[in-house]
């Protein structure tokens, strides 16, 4: 079947320039205008949550990324970042180390998730951190003073040699 890898590349690259990220509500929450604590003027880089900055650094992200980067990108910033650090009124300026720890232990520990999905919050934060501070916004990054989560240690088991026995007999018979 000559042409089928070309028209299925063609049609990835049509559903990549169509893909849309899907609204939720937890999405809808963190996408919500957020009025600043400073009464700053609003172009000013003084005055924005950090909330706000994460969602404007993941809009920036759109045109320099893949689109199914850029979807993971969303899904962490949207659905555990900002909502975190939207209910804790954080100002970008503000944002300390310790804040940014308490964010991973609560993620871990509420959520159960794995130390590899933590650092890859932490991966984002810390990217968007960085460009905080190339573009002048913020003194230095307080992501490069935490130690990200440490991945768990994989723990491989085994069949012993009477398992492997049970297992063979079991598929003895079978054609496949």
């Amino acid at each position: 079947m000559k042409g089928n890898k070309k028209k299925a590349e063609s049609m990835l690259q049509d559903a990549r320039k169509n893909f849309e990220i899907p609204s939720e509500s937890v999405v809808e929450q963190a996408t919500q205008p957020i009025e600043t604590k400073s009464t700053q003027d609003e172009d000013s880089p003084t005055g924005i949550l950090f909330t706000d900055f994460m969602l404007e650094w993941l809009d920036m992200m759109k045109y320099r990324v893949e689109v199914t980067t850029h979807a993971a990108y969303s899904f962490n910033v949207k659905g555990k970042i900002a909502p975190y650090f939207k209910e804790k009124g954080i100002l970008l300026e503000e944002l300390q180390a310790k804040h940014l720890q308490d964010f991973y232990q609560f993620v871990l520990n509420k959520y159960k998730i794995t130390t590899h999905t933590a650092q890859k919050y932490h991966a984002n934060i810390r990217q968007a951190l960085q460009h905080a501070f190339k573009m002048d916004m913020i003194r230095f990054n307080p992501a490069d003073k935490v130690d990200r989560p440490k991945k768990n240690q994989f723990v491989g088991s085994f069949y012993t040699n009477e398992e492997l026995n049970q297992l063979f007999e079991a598929v003895k018979d079978d054609p496949v």
